[in-house]
């Protein structure tokens, strides 16, 4: 049993929340009667005392409890949550920007990640400038192409015990996909035995102290979570192991700060190899160096077969140029949640729509058991939460999308 003044002070019906769930939380670190879903089963209004189906631990609470009661099993009300993230996509879904796949040579198919759902919105190609003619490049050589030797970068630094770096040369027929642009990339090799790192210290001619600094560096790799971007000791987000990645970063130079070591880091680990190509970097402005995409048309949508693991395969009617990233607009389902502390990635207006169609299902999951004389009141609530869906969806209320300039085939059949 649990005894709340404050429910006694505001609810003065016995037996008021008979047959309602509740949810119990700790109010500090001591409390044992913390984390309990249980049914009402009385409720005495003078007292405010709440009695449940089950006791809670058998043993006294050593620290005030809060609760949460609901008309509904909070559980239910989960699950039906996550039916309506299902149902409702994709009119309500989350937008999902991949720019992680890079064309290949004589490449005409590209497969989705799994969380790339009912096919692409919009493909475009990225466009690519060589480093080493960027003037806003602030590193001496980007474009790897100085080396004293065959294993020694004329200005980047090599650390990391039993780490090697080794020239990549390009080569034709067949062209070498280790190298991204030019005649040289710098292959990296991480030892085990701690963290690698390929930097140069540039003292550039521009402003340097209390300065944003934008470093993007190109980097082949097959294993994720170890490589990154470093500026100053801040290390960015990590590779994926997908093959060729633009990796980014962005950090703050101190007040003091006259040169800048950027370039590449490898967390300690297994052996792993990596290829490092274009580097640029640049001081001052907000984003990275960057250049427009161009829209693409006339591919096709095929969508995965029975058990495959993926979003269908994206198919082009013509070659692309080599080596270039591709962005593909699609839609991700939200995702499910776990818990009731659990967050999605709706807000605003948006919340409506998925509220109210956890509303409905609630509702019309629940008809049966509700005594005879109320269940017309709420069939017609379930039917006005089903319509308030469908009016908001029909407004614009869902997820927005990014709509192609030329319609283009939904599928290859």
């Amino acid at each position: 049993m649990i005894v709340s003044t404050t429910l006694a002070q505001r609810y003065v019906k016995d037996d008021m929340f008979v047959d309602w769930w509740a949810l119990t939380e700790a109010d500090g670190t001591s409390d044992i009667n913390a984390g309990f879903l249980r049914l009402v089963n009385d409720y005495t209004a003078s007292s405010g005392s709440l009695a449940f189906v089950g006791v809670l631990t058998g043993g006294p609470s050593t620290g005030a409890t809060e609760i949460s009661l609901h008309r509904f099993n909070p559980v239910t009300m989960q699950e039906h949550f996550n039916r309506a993230r299902q149902d409702l996509f994709p009119d309500l879904s989350t937008g999902r920007a991949l720019a992680t796949l890079v064309t290949g040579q004589r490449q005409f198919t590209y497969t989705l990640p799994s969380t790339s759902r009912g096919g692409p919105i919009q493909v475009m190609l990225g466009q690519r400038d060589s480093a080493d003619d960027v003037a806003e490049n602030q590193f001496t050589d980007g474009g790897m192409e100085i080396w004293t030797n065959s294993t020694t970068l004329t200005n980047w630094t090599l650390s990391g015990t039993g780490a090697t770096v080794n020239q990549e040369t390009e080569t034709t027929t067949p062209t070498n996909y280790g190298v991204l642009h030019d005649t040289y990339s710098a292959r990296v090799l991480s030892a085990s035995s701690g963290v690698t790192s390929l930097l140069e210290t540039v003292t550039p001619s521009v402003a340097t102290e209390a300065m944003e600094v934008n470093v993007s560096v190109w980097v082949y790799c097959m294993t994720s979570d170890r490589v990154s971007v470093r500026i100053a000791g801040s290390d960015g987000s990590t590779h994926g192991g997908t093959g060729w990645e633009l990796l980014t970063h962005t950090a703050n130079t101190a007040a003091t700060a006259t040169t800048i070591a950027a370039g590449i880091a490898c967390t300690a680990g297994t052996v792993i190899v990596f290829y490092v190509d274009e580097a640029i970097q640049v001081i001052g402005q907000s984003e990275p160096l960057d250049r427009n995409w161009e829209i693409l048309l006339n591919w096709v949508w095929v969508p995965p077969v029975a058990g495959a693991s993926n979003g269908g395969t994206l198919e082009f009617t013509y070659p692309l140029p080599p080596k270039r990233r591709l962005r593909i607009m699609s839609r991700g389902m939200l995702s499910a949640l776990t818990s009731d502390t659990a967050t999605t990635e709706l807000d605003g207006e948006q919340l409506d729509v998925i509220y109210n169609k956890t509303r409905e299902y609630l509702i019309r999951d629940e008809l049966n058991t509700m005594p005879v004389q109320d269940r017309m009141y709420w069939h017609r609530e379930a039917d006005r939460y089903a319509a308030a869906v469908e009016r908001d969806v029909n407004k614009g209320k869902g997820t927005p999308s990014v709509k192609a300039r030329l319609k283009v085939p939904d599928y290859a059949y």
